[in-house]
């Protein structure tokens, strides 16, 4: 356990560089593509980009590399990207695409984009922000001339021989300048001969990336998402404390398991307390605060556990209905336990170095399968807890046990729902609103938690009805006699 903790302590402390100001080294890189950013932008947003001591391996002055920027208005991911794994069209008419390709023998990088010009390009930042302050009959001229010179517009692209290879280093910014220009644009890196010739060719180099939007290093649909996160958190709190109070003025025994329940509310609201300062930094300084972030990883790891914990827990009825777990519940509670141990570690590796690690997919496709796993093993202990009191409801037809059994029904139908808005509702949400919006799906999914947890402190409250627990009841037998039926 001990190894485990410093191992863990070591994951935190090696992967804190997550920023919106991108460094990304390649080294012997044969990815044929490398997603390098998303971010959404709003007008007066900047996205500037630096390419420094680039180098193939075999040298190939004649191969096609280069940037691909592409823009969407709703759908984080652009429908162009979605089979480029196999093929690739630098045929920009389609789809709304800019190509910033690399020339090595020309020495430059050559811009091509269709008639519908999706943002505008500079040599640097400081090119970009003096064109700003020109007039609006100046900047209207200048808007005019690009337009008419964008087939022939080039970037230099300098060389340098060192050590018997040639280094490529380039600069370039691409502005927001008008509403129409708003969106989400996914930034590519393309290895382009690796698409159809035997030999592979490798990369080295390093790529810098610096992202503002409205005086903000936040994307567009990240920029509510501090207050949001901030008012999650006072409401959680509130919620807490109103729960010890429920809990102190009880007059029925109050079980651990209602403790428990009253210390992962907490750890929910500082996790999101921790996940708002988190963005509050970022806002400000375009990358995290090692403490914080730290903070917020070990917060959010312990809510996480506890949280599927507490759910094992209550399912099984422990120290509702009976005091100890069976064999089969403790095998589910170590399984859920490790998977959430796994998903929090692969959680952490991609969230900190984002979309333009290599197997990025394979360890977002890991997380959520192990997320899903995790949720369905959490299942299992409803599922039996339902099927052992309606055995008992139909030896011993008591109100209080058909009570329980329609609370457990209850439960199930509410943990299957937030299963169900987590992995589907969300996502389609986020696709469905504009992409300046798309925090309402972390909004829609905060609230589906804090209603899980407000009626899951209500079915199981402390004072539950047990002075019925000798009375028959017509309506239990009912019901058991329909279901058996069924």
């Amino acid at each position: 356990m001990k190894k485990f903790c410093q191992f863990l302590i070591f994951l935190l402390l090696g992967f804190l560089a997550s920023a919106k100001i991108h460094s990304i080294t390649l080294k012997n890189d044969n990815r044929k593509y490398i997603a390098l950013s998303s971010f959404g932008f709003y007008q007066g947003g900047l996205l500037d980009i630096k390419l420094e001591r680039f180098k193939i391996t075999p040298e190939n002055a004649s191969g096609l590399f280069g940037f691909t920027l592409g823009r969407t208005t709703n759908d984080p991911k652009n429908p162009y990207f979605d089979n480029q794994e196999n093929s690739i069209s630098n045929d920009p008419s389609t789809v709304g695409l800019m190509y910033f390709i690399l020339e090595l023998k020309q020495r430059r990088v050559h811009i091509n984009y269709n008639e519908y010009q999706i943002a505008y390009v500079y040599k640097n930042k400081d090119e970009a922000l003096s064109c700003r302050s020109l007039s609006g009959e100046q900047e209207y001229k200048r808007k005019i001339e690009d337009r008419s010179q964008c087939d022939a517009y080039n970037l230099d692209l300098t060389a340098e021989f060192i050590d018997g290879y040639t280094y490529y280093s380039t600069n370039f910014t691409i502005s927001i300048e008008s509403i129409e220009e708003e969106g989400f644009y996914n930034l590519y890196f393309y290895n382009c001969p690796n698409y159809d010739s035997y030999e592979e060719i490798s990369m080295d180099g390093k790529i810098q990336i610096i992202e503002t939007n409205l005086g903000t290093y936040l994307s567009a649909e990240e920029i509510p998402l501090s207050i949001l996160y901030n008012m999650m958190s006072m409401l959680f709190s509130i919620t807490g404390i109103f729960w010890l109070y429920v809990l102190l003025r009880c007059k029925q025994p109050v079980q651990k398991i209602h403790y428990m329940m009253a210390v992962l509310i907490f750890l929910h609201a500082i996790s999101l307390a921790l996940y708002s300062v988190n963005y509050h930094f970022m806002k400000r300084l375009g990358m995290n605060s090692p403490l914080w972030i730290t903070m917020f990883y070990i917060m959010r790891f312990l809510n996480q556990m506890l949280f599927f914990v507490v759910l094992v827990l209550l399912g099984a009825g422990w120290n509702i209905t009976k005091p100890v777990l069976i064999m089969r519940e403790k095998v589910v509670l170590i399984t859920v336990v490790i998977l959430q141990i796994s998903a929090n570690v692969i959680k952490i590796i991609s969230y900190e170095n984002q979309q333009y690690i290599m197997h990025f997919l394979s360890l977002e496709r890991a997380d959520l399968s192990f997320n899903f796993l995790t949720f369905g093993c959490s299942l299992f202990p409803i599922i039996w807890s339902m099927k052992r009191c309606r055995v008992v409801c139909i030896s011993d037809n008591t109100l209080y046990n058909f009570e329980r059994l329609r609370m457990f029904r209850h439960f199930y139908v509410m943990v299957a729902f937030h299963i169900y808005s987590n992995f589907i509702l969300v996502v389609l949400l986020q696709m469905s609103v504009p992409f300046q919006y798309a925090w309402l799906g972390k909004m829609f999914k905060e609230a589906v938690t804090y209603i899980l947890f407000v009626f899951t402190a209500y079915k199981f409250r402390p004072n539950f009805n047990v002075k019925n627990r000798n009375e028959k009841d017509t309506t239990c037998t009912y019901y058991i006699d329909r279901d058996s039926k069924s």
